[in-house]
């Protein structure tokens, strides 16, 4: 299926989802709640920095749907889509979403609707929400069952648990499902230090790619190099594509993480990427406000460059991917890869569930320094 399609079906989904759960399901759900009462939540109250806009509200706990658990959260991550929610960088679809920010999770299953057959009361779960669902920086939340998985505590702390979901999937969904990421595969990583990149590296590694080649700051090297990168480019001080010009090397797979401008597919078209190989962006030439222009532009270049692949590149191929949700199956994989010792999440800083704490997390996040998750921590 194609890049396209798959943003196709993904926009109309969550389109069908709020126009027939304009709230979410959270309404008579069929499930005994064993958690009544109140809840304490983080809410954005209007665009703009999360320093200004954040605040701790008390509300009630959520009652899950018959499709749905509830989770007593114990962990949450950030991720930097948290924070362009609240900025405003999807303002467009600020009617669809939620203001309460967060997508990971990671907890104790507190009740069950009545059609769930995966999770019971008492496992202990992971997962991420859909993007017009989003709420995982509260002490409850209610979600459908196929966005979570049963994890074991044994192999993965909370805050280990609660960091994988977003960048886990996207990569290994890139990788994998779109990229067709193998034994023997030549794959670039484009910004290896990032939490995405950290989880591609691995992935690739694990999936048997021969050569892993990646950029990133000094400050990283042995970072990237320890999760599978065989060769680091310092993009600070080296034109990347120059030196892979140089190098004579091209790959099979390009996975652009960044979002360094033009410059990444002018490399990828113009010898980085092999013929047949495939190009995968989840970021686009540059991340920038999501209006009409933007998107018009982003449905331009995935068919004009799909079209350029396809005539001159022996039918490579270009994808724009964006991870919708949590995915049961994809999180049971990666939780396969951790118990096989293949993946490993790094985290950078925790922060406590307070309201100046959370705030300063996102302070944090946006400076574009960390080297890991930073990850929201509910129980002490």
């Amino acid at each position: 299926m194609s890049a396209m399609t798959r943003f196709g079906l993904a926009a109309v989904a969550v389109i069908l989802g709020v126009v027939l759960y304009p709230r979410g399901l959270s309404g008579d759900g069929g499930a005994k709640v064993l958690a009544s009462g109140n809840m304490r939540a983080i809410r954005w109250s209007k665009f703009g920095s999360p320093r200004e806009v954040l605040s701790m509200v008390e509300e009630q706990i959520p009652q899950p749907s018959s499709t749905e658990v509830l989770v007593q959260v114990y962990a949450a991550s950030l991720n930097p889509v948290d924070y362009k929610f609240i900025q405003g960088s999807f303002w467009m679809a600020a009617p669809l979403l939620e203001t309460r920010p967060g997508f990971d999770f990671s907890g104790r299953v507190v009740a069950v609707g009545q059609g769930c057959t995966r999770i019971k009361v008492g496992d202990a779960v992971h997962g991420m929400t859909w993007f017009h669902k989003t709420g995982s920086l509260a002490e409850y939340l209610a979600v459908d069952e196929t966005v979570a998985a049963v994890f074991s505590p044994d192999l993965l702390s909370d805050q280990e648990a609660a960091a994988m979901p977003l960048v886990g999937l996207t990569s290994l969904s890139s990788l994998v499902h779109q990229a067709g990421v193998s034994a023997g595969k030549r794959v670039l990583v484009l910004g290896g230090s990032s939490a995405t990149g950290m989880m591609g590296l691995q992935i690739a590694r694990a999936y048997g790619a021969s050569r892993i080649v990646t950029t990133c700051s000094p400050r990283n090297a042995e970072l990237v190099a320890r999760l599978g990168a065989t060769k680091v480019i310092d993009y600070r001080r080296d034109d990347v594509w120059r030196v892979i010009k140089e190098s004579g090397e091209r790959f099979d797979v390009i996975y652009d993480t960044v979002g360094a401008g033009r410059s990444t597919w002018e490399g990828a078209s113009s010898g980085g990427l092999a013929e047949g190989g495939q190009l995968v962006t989840i970021t686009g030439d540059v991340q920038r406000e999501m209006d009409l222009t933007e998107l018009f532009t982003r449905g331009y270049h995935i068919v004009s460059r799909k079209l350029w692949c396809w005539l001159w590149l022996g039918g490579a191929g270009y994808h724009m991917y964006t991870q919708p949700s949590g995915s049961h199956a994809d999180l049971l994989e990666l939780d396969r890869l951790v118990a096989h010792g293949q993946l490993e999440v790094v985290l950078d800083q925790q922060f406590n569930f307070e309201i100046e704490q959370v705030k300063s997390a996102f302070d944090y996040l946006m400076t574009g320094h960390a080297s890991g998750k930073v990850v929201i921590s509910m129980i002490r």
